[in-house]
């Protein structure tokens, strides 16, 4: 099956390289579409065998990926509408668009889905939201499309922005967390050099998430590192009074951010 991306940027172009990459896709089946030539070429480079014909994509594909920005969502909603079709299934990539909103302008099924930069990898969760008119067989494809680089997990709308701090936003959450850590423990010991702390750091992490991966939980790894009244539990105790409060006012900041952006659509 041909799959169009309108939007070659970050996610878009993101998106087309691991489905390729990881085989859910061959190259002759993706379509792509940008209003910056330079954008297609480089796609196109990296990628080589992907049709680039922007005139063309919404046309020629059963599936089309609109992976612009929110704020140009309603001008390439306007310029789509007339080559799309009632047998075509439209995905957004955007949080901020309503569905249903999309639906009462397009005649095509309507879904969601918020990747995440772990898709680079191969890994981690896609968010798949499901608009009134898609069948079946339109959940069975997409989420066995996005299963060879991710894991699918289907939500509710309304779920979508907690939900996407948690996989979307989450690895720039995380890494900020974990550089302000070698950063500090550098403060700390000046003799202790930035990039040796970084590796520190990075090494644990990866440590640990294969402690995750063979089925320890995060209360267990806790348990196992801190002993009573030792040095990890001294941490742990300022990690417990200060850690709970600055994620609630980061989740209610990104909310009132999404709350308070201008309609796309």
């Amino acid at each position: 099956m041909d799959v169009g991306f309108i939007g070659t940027g970050s996610m878009g172009g993101m998106l087309v390289r691991s489905l390729v990459r990881h085989g859910a896709l061959a190259p002759e089946q993706v379509w792509a579409a940008n209003r910056t030539p330079e954008k297609l070429e480089a796609l196109r480079a990296a990628v080589p065998g992907i049709h680039t014909a922007p005139t063309a994509t919404v046309s020629t594909c059963p599936v089309v990926f609109l992976c612009v920005k929110p704020g140009d969502t309603r001008a390439a909603l306007a310029e789509m509408e007339p080559a799309l079709r009632a047998d075509q299934l439209l995905i957004l990539l955007s949080n901020l668009v309503p569905i249903a909103g999309v639906e009462e302008q397009v005649p095509c099924r309507v879904a969601k889905v918020i990747p995440s930069l772990t898709q680079e990898a191969g890994c981690g969760i896609a968010l798949v939201m499901y608009g009134r008119r898609v069948t079946p067989g339109d959940r069975r494809w997409l989420e066995g499309l996005l299963a060879a680089i991710s894991r699918p997990v289907v939500i509710q709308e309304s779920q979508g922005r907690t939900c996407a701090d948690l996989t979307s936003c989450g690895p720039a959450f995380l890494a900020c967390v974990l550089q302000e850590l070698a950063l500090a423990a550098s403060r700390q010991q000046p003799d202790l050099p930035p990039e040796l702390a970084t590796a520190m750091v990075r090494e644990t992490v990866l440590a640990t998430a294969r402690l995750l991966e063979a089925g320890m939980d995060f209360d267990g790894i806790i348990r196992r590192v801190a002993v009573p009244g030792g040095v990890t539990a001294a941490g742990l105790a300022v990690l417990a009074e200060q850690i709970p409060g600055t994620w609630e006012q980061l989740l209610a900041a990104t909310r009132r951010r999404e709350e308070n952006a201008p309609a796309p659509v």
